[in-house]
């Protein structure tokens, strides 16, 4: 998860997807800060997400810059699925090619091995 600070180290945004221009990764955070959060209500200092207790509801929230690179729309996010799916696709039929190429070429080496022998290399 990101998430964006003010002067103040109050948490004025979060994104749990994706990157926020500007934003700290921060890995633990309270079980509840997605479901309570609004702007200003939690904290970030030394590294660690706390309730703000001069928390009040008075001043109008920010406007967060919203240029972030986690998909929006679900039409970009079923593009993207539909392009993971076509990577995978030809991902597996690489490896089957490959998989072809190597018992090819295990089986000539056999071949070329039993040769050498019956003419006495080794």
């Amino acid at each position: 998860m990101q998430i964006i600070i003010n002067e103040n180290n109050e948490i004025t945004s979060y994104a749990v997807i994706g990157n926020m221009k500007d934003g700290i990764e921060v890995n633990d955070y309270p079980s509840a800060f997605t479901i309570e959060f609004k702007p200003r209500l939690y904290l970030y200092v030394d590294g660690q997400i706390t309730l703000n207790e001069n928390y009040t509801n008075d001043i109008q929230p920010p406007i967060v810059d919203t240029t972030h690179t986690a998909p929006g729309s679900d039409e970009e996010l079923r593009k993207i699925f539909g392009s993971l799916q076509m990577s995978s696709v030809q991902t597996m039929k690489m490896v089957m090619d490959l998989s072809k190429q190597v018992a090819s070429l295990t089986k000539q080496n056999v071949e070329l091995q039993k040769q050498l022998n019956e003419k006495g290399v080794e």
